[in-house]
């Protein structure tokens, strides 16, 4: 019901703002436009430099393997599981393709 109802308030806005767009005389349409890009220029320049300067220098950048956080702890397979029974996507390509028999 609430998909319905936002869907329908949806459509009532964009028809608002598409109605005030084009009631706008173009002069002031291609301003809104330039200030709307200036300002999404502006961002994008700032966010570049704040990952630019946040990141120091380029000597110091470290690219380490993504750990979790004990995901794999709690999937573990048992102790007594025989691992060469398991499927092997790395060495045992023919028969195998992402973890499922083909």
């Amino acid at each position: 019901m609430n998909k319905i109802k936002f869907r329908k308030s949806m459509t009532y806005w964009e028809g608002w703002l598409e109605g005030w767009w084009d009631a706008l005389p173009e002069k002031k349409q291609r301003h809104y436009l330039l200030c709307f890009f200036a300002g999404y220029a502006a961002i994008t320049i700032m966010v570049i430099t704040s990952l630019v300067l946040g990141s120091g220098s380029s000597h110091n950048i470290e690219i380490r393997h993504i750990e979790t956080s004990g995901l794999s702890k709690a999937i573990s397979l048992p102790e007594h599981t025989d691992k060469s029974m398991l499927p092997d996507t790395v060495t045992n390509k023919k028969n195998y393709t992402y973890g499922k028999r083909r």
